[in-house]
């Protein structure tokens, strides 16, 4: 895996996972408070509505006993029922309004004597006694039946009765009935669709003690809910508490419900009925559900700009470090010194800068052994030549000399003599230099002026260079120049360059040494005017045995570098934009081992 998609990957993770989490625990928490408002809604609508439903039936019983005991009642006794007792019940349905849907006085042969409707006297009662529930008052019993529908108007309807007795005698003189109209508590039940979600999703249901319904608001008909039919769910709560409720209605869906049990009101102790009020799942965790469809845009429009700002973030990062592995890749395939990339942050950069100074390091070190390489072969060569020409050479320079030294030589043989001596002489310094070259001997460090020793040199050499018109001009501190380093091998390091120079240049030009110190480092700059050097031949011009000069061997140089390599320096050589080569040495003021 590469670092941008590990990078990418981790920024995601840090931003996208998190965000999860809180999405997850935020959906969670909204989830839970929901609920419980929702249960806490739906459980005091339900104990208010039954609150209410037990309120209605005691006024009710309340009523229908109380017209009990008027004085018009006694009149069934006498025959007299049709008129005054009739129009009592006809005034009091009226006042009413469409609370009482018939208001009866039925004789103990079930026949109906007065009514609050004229079209119901002379017939038998319109309805059949159900089992009721007695309701007892002070001085009397109030009956309560279930539900019922009568047939000659199909019209839903509870009746009240109770026992109309003479005062006189005590005997029963027939029943007094109060047929509430059903619709009155369907109406009730009906106001708290308006408390859901949505209006109509919210709905109530009145059960007895088997949860059987009694009435169903509205809204509780469109999920397939009916009166007078048994809930398919095995119990409910015992506690008036909130529940869920699977497969409530036609379709079988999730409701979430409060209960509340009649507990009677005042002297009424109520019938032992209960409220449901319900609303589905399904709408009532609505807005949470919308919640979480927002908090998965929000996730998912978190993710895509994480990603877009990873993905930038990461390639700030990959970007330098894969310009690094080219870099590298370039550097093994051709041996090019390239530029490190620069960009990226400081530390990548500071990297990319620390792996190319190490590169160069290497590089270096690599060109060190292999000059290192040639020079001991030069060494092996020179210790061999020392063995097999130096003896034969010194006894032909010794004989040349015995023969020169004869008065009887003629002047073409004494010619003779000296072309052997200078020759001999010429291979004799060609052998040392390569021992010189390939066995160096080991720096005396000590404190030197270089200044002072750059002057010496040029001294020394001012003779030579006269000869052949060259100007050496230097340019020196006012103050010492202290260097760590063998004054022998620097004076060589010098002697060499500026033999090469004198050697080279025409007539009529110019070498110019100057010396210089920046920070740690002393820097010493030998330059001419002369024709510069082929850019071909910068690559190997420290290599032994390489040189352009007729009559050169090409060890001066490599004896250069190898001497500034010992002194911890390096050496660059460049061609000057207003034309001639310039050699740079930089060597550092103190000796590396001096500083352990």
């Amino acid at each position: 895996m590469t670092i941008s998609r590990t990078l990418l990957l981790a920024f995601l993770a840090m931003v996208v996972l998190p965000a999860a989490f809180i999405a997850s625990l935020s959906f969670v928490a909204s989830r839970q408070t929901l609920d419980n408002e929702i249960r806490t809604s739906l459980q005091q609508d339900a104990a208010a509505l039954m609150q209410r439903l037990d309120t209605e039936l005691f006024e009710r019983v309340h009523d229908l006993w109380s017209w009990s005991q008027l004085e018009v009642m006694q009149d069934a006794g006498v025959g007299d029922v049709d008129k005054r007792l009739a129009r009592l019940l006809a005034q009091v349905q009226k006042s009413y309004g469409r609370v009482y849907r018939k208001l009866l006085f039925v004789d103990r042969d079930g026949t109906v004597i007065a009514a609050s409707g004229a079209a119901d006297i002379g017939h038998q009662r319109p309805f059949d006694e159900r089992k009721t529930t007695a309701i007892p008052l002070a001085g009397g019993v109030i009956q309560v039946a279930r539900p019922i529908r009568l047939a000659a108007d199909d019209a839903v309807v509870m009746p009240i009765s109770t026992v109309v007795d003479n005062r006189f005698t005590g005997q029963p003189l027939g029943t007094l009935y109060a047929l509430l109209d059903w619709q009155e508590v369907r109406a009730l039940l009906g106001r708290v669709e308006a408390r859901g979600p949505r209006p109509g999703s919210r709905f109530a249901l009145l059960l007895d003690a088997d949860n059987r319904t009694l009435a169903v608001s509205p809204a509780a008909r469109r999920y397939g809910l009916e009166e007078d039919k048994a809930l398919p769910i095995s119990a409910l709560s015992a506690d008036d508490a909130a529940q869920e409720v699977a497969g409530l209605g036609s379709d079988g869906q999730d409701f979430l419900a409060g209960f509340a049990r009649s507990k009677g009101y005042q002297s009424f102790p109520g019938l032992g009925w209960h409220v449901m009020v319900a609303e589905p799942a399904s709408l009532a965790f609505a807005p949470v559900w919308q919640l979480l469809r927002w908090m998965i845009g929000l996730l998912l429009l978190t993710a895509l700009a994480a990603a877009l700002v990873a993905r930038r973030i990461a390639r700030r990062f990959s970007h330098p470090i894969e310009q690094l592995a080219g870099f590298t890749r370039h550097y093994a395939a051709d041996r090019r010194l390239l530029p490190p990339p620069a960009s990226g942050a400081l530390e990548i950069r500071e990297l990319n800068h620390a792996f190319a100074a190490m590169i160069e390091r290497l590089e270096h070190s690599r060109a060190q052994l292999v000059q290192a390489g040639k020079l001991a072969a030069v060494g092996e060569m020179a210790a061999m030549l020392a063995h097999e020409v130096r003896t034969p050479l010194g006894i032909l320079r010794s004989s040349a000399q015995v023969l020169g030294e004869d008065r009887a030589l003629s002047a073409e043989g004494r010619e003779m003599v000296d072309f052997i001596l200078a020759e001999s002489k010429r291979l004799n310094g060609l052998v040392t230099s390569l021992l010189e070259c390939g066995r160096p001997r080991e720096p005396d460090f000590q404190y030197i002026d270089l200044g002072a020793l750059v002057l010496e040199v040029v001294d020394m050499l001012a003779r030579k260079a006269a000869a052949r018109r060259i100007d050496l001009h230097t340019d020196m501190p006012d103050s010492p120049a202290w260097l760590e380093a063998d004054a022998e091998q620097c004076k060589q390091i010098l002697m060499n360059l500026l033999l090469n120079a004198i050697q080279i240049l025409p007539p009529e030009q110019c070498v110019t040494i100057t010396l210089g110190k920046e920070g740690d480092h002393l820097v010493l700059r030998v330059s001419d005017t002369g024709p510069g050097i082929d850019d071909s031949d910068l690559p190997q011009l420290f290599e032994p045995f390489f040189t352009r000069r007729d009559g050169g061997i090409g060890l001066g140089l490599a004896i250069v570098q190898h001497i500034v390599d010992r002194h911890g320096g390096s050496i660059y050589v460049s061609n000057n934009p207003q034309g001639g080569a310039c050699f740079t040495i930089r060597l550092p003021v103190q000796h590396e081992a001096s500083l352990v």
